[in-house]
C-alpha cells in the first residue's frame, strides 16, 4: 500500500567547479541529534548549505519558490538502512537544500543522493533541482521508496549559476 510520504534524504554528493579546479564532497546526515540543523551544518570553503522545509497547511504549492517554510531536523537512525537523514517533521510538507558557492563563477553539480523508505511501508516521492533563478534542472514524481531500504538517486546535474536547490517530498495529489 502507498501512503503519504516525508521523503528523506540520507548523502548528498556535490562538486563545485570552476575554470581552474573542481572540488566533490559528500553532505551526511549520520551524526545528526535529532535536533533542527544548524544553518552552517555542512558548510566549507567553497559552499554554504542552507535547509528548510516547506509548508502546506491546506492545499498543494506546488514545487519551486514557496514562501511558507520551517526548518529540517536531523532523523538519527532506524529510517530504513539509513544511518541518518534530513527530513521536515512538520506535516503536508516536503524538504529543501540550497547550496551556493562561495565563489563568483563556480558551477555547482549534484552528483546523487538517497531517498530512505520506511520498514513497513512503501512511499510515493518526488524530487525536484533547481538553479538559483528557479529553472527547472530535473525532476521524478514517479519514485517509490523501498520497504526499509532506500533509493539512490543520480542526477548528475549542474547549476552554472552557483546556486543549486533540492527539494523533495510527497507526490502531487497527497494533499488534504
Amino acid at each position: 500500500m502507498r501512503s503519504k510520504a516525508f521523503c528523506f534524504l540520507a548523502i548528498l554528493a556535490v562538486s563545485l567547479a570552476s575554470t581552474a579546479n573542481a572540488a566533490t564532497y559528500n553532505v551526511d546526515f549520520n551524526n545528526g541529534s535529532s535536533a533542527q540543523i544548524a544553518p552552517t551544518f555542512g558548510d566549507n570553503s567553497e559552499a554554504n548549505l542552507s535547509y528548510r522545509g516547506l509548508v502546506a497547511l491546506t492545499t498543494d504549492p506546488g514545487w519551486g519558490d514557496i514562501a511558507t517554510y520551517g526548518q529540517l531536523t536531523h532523523w538519527t537512525t532506524g529510517y530504513g538502512d539509513l544511518g541518518g537523514a534530513a527530513w521536515n517533521s512538520s506535516s503536508l510538507s516536503r524538504g529543501e537544500i540550497r547550496i551556493d558557492a562561495v565563489a563568483p563563477g563556480q558551477s555547482v553539480t549534484l552528483n546523487s543522493f538517497q531517498l530512505g523508505g520506511r520498514s513497513t511501508n512503501q512511499w510515493d516521492a518526488s524530487f525536484y533541482i533547481f538553479d538559483g533563478s528557479w529553472n527547472l534542472l530535473a525532476s521524478d514524481e514517479t519514485l517509490i521508496t523501498p520497504i526499509g531500504g532506500h533509493l539512490t538517486m543520480l542526477p548528475d546535474v549542474a547549476s552554472l549559476d552557483g546556486t543549486l536547490i533540492l527539494q523533495w517530498g510527497e507526490m502531487h495529489g497527497a494533499w488534504g
